[in-house]
């Protein structure tokens, strides 16, 4: 399992889940993983098989982003 802190403008914290999808999607397909593809907009799917789920944890101070 691989982690990773983004820490993206308050305003585009919804985009968070869709380049963790396309991230896993493009790595596979580098990988050369055939027929790898998003069911919008959270799931990885690896010959019609789900394979994983993408699922950020925003971290806030108050009201303050720290993290995804």
């Amino acid at each position: 399992m691989q982690s990773g802190v983004l820490r993206p403008e308050r305003d585009q914290l919804w985009r968070m889940t869709l380049l963790g999808a396309v991230a896993v999607c493009a790595t596979l397909d580098s990988l050369g993983v055939a027929d790898v593809e998003i069911k919008w907009p959270n799931d990885v799917r690896v010959r019609g098989l789900k394979i994983c789920c993408i699922l950020p944890e925003a971290s806030w101070t108050n009201d303050r982003l720290t993290g995804v």
